[in-house]
């Protein structure tokens, strides 16, 4: 829960110690009916060794997870200390009255501080303390004077932007218009192209010959669609190219059947 409530930014430090006495109240408890001297011991260690690898755990946690008191301030390298401890000290003790927590962040201010200093002893000469105004003193002393950005001298600029002479450049050709493709006459050594094969369906025609007059009593029209409908649904198989192929002779059946209509009528009269 702790590990929430700081994940939340609602953490409660008071908590801490309050879990803390309840760990101390059960050692006692623990302790209060043993007589042992190494039961005593046991029931002691036990518990605060597992309270100790939860505290380890919650803190490996918390400084991985950045979830680390905002009121934490970062060390200064002992290598700093070491090489420099005096100007070390200086900037130690300006990050906590100026409560700079980041050490990146105290060594640039502090490389400000220094170039805002020079510009004062430019200005000022050595004296710059008593002739500089109350306002810059007041603000070198809190951190806050800003350094002037050195100006370019124009010579300089003038002299860095030299713009190259560019080298002539070649013309370039014209690109060659392609000549349109013309297509060679045919000859007779030229391959004729390949006709498509009707498939043959005479072992279809007596099976389409019922289904066509059967969608001709129906009302219905002789289209491929309906002949391949009404075959299939005979329990016959038939693809759509055979299908196509059958349509013709069908057609040619059904207007032959209609021909003779009139004889037949005409023989039963």
């Amino acid at each position: 829960m702790d590990l929430v409530f700081a994940r939340l930014d609602m953490r409660v430090k008071l908590l801490r110690f309050f879990t803390w006495a309840l760990i101390l109240g059960t050692v006692y408890l623990n302790v209060a009916g043993e007589t042992d001297p190494f039961s005593i011991v046991a029931h002691t260690i036990l518990p605060l060794l597992w309270a100790l690898a939860v505290e380890l755990a919650a803190h490996f946690v918390r400084t991985r997870a950045g979830l680390a008191s905002e009121t934490r301030m970062d060390t200064v390298r002992k290598s700093r200390w070491i090489l420099s401890p005096v100007s070390t000290f200086a900037l130690w003790r300006r990050m906590i009255l100026w409560e700079v927590r980041s050490y990146p962040l105290a060594l640039q201010r502090e490389r400000d501080r220094v170039l805002a200093k020079t510009d004062l002893q430019d200005q000022y000469g050595r004296l710059w303390r008593i002739k500089a105004t109350r306002r810059e003193r007041a603000l070198f002393r809190l951190g806050e004077l800003a350094p002037t950005v050195a100006a370019v001298p124009e010579a300089v600029v003038t002299a860095s932007v030299v713009v190259p002479e560019l080298p002539a450049v070649p013309e370039v050709p014209k690109a060659i218009e392609p000549k349109p493709r013309t297509r060679k006459p045919a000859t007779a050594t030229d391959k004729p192209a390949r006709k498509r094969s009707v498939p043959n369906v005479d072992d279809l025609m007596p099976v389409g010959q019922e289904i066509a007059l059967e969608l001709i009593a129906g009302g219905r029209n002789l289209t491929r669609d309906n002949v391949i409908e009404l075959f299939r649904n005979n329990g016959h198989k038939i693809s759509t190219a055979r299908a196509s192929a059958l349509l013709p002779k069908l057609k040619a059946f059904i207007a032959s059947a209609n021909d003779a209509a009139p004889a037949e009528l005409v023989v039963a009269a």
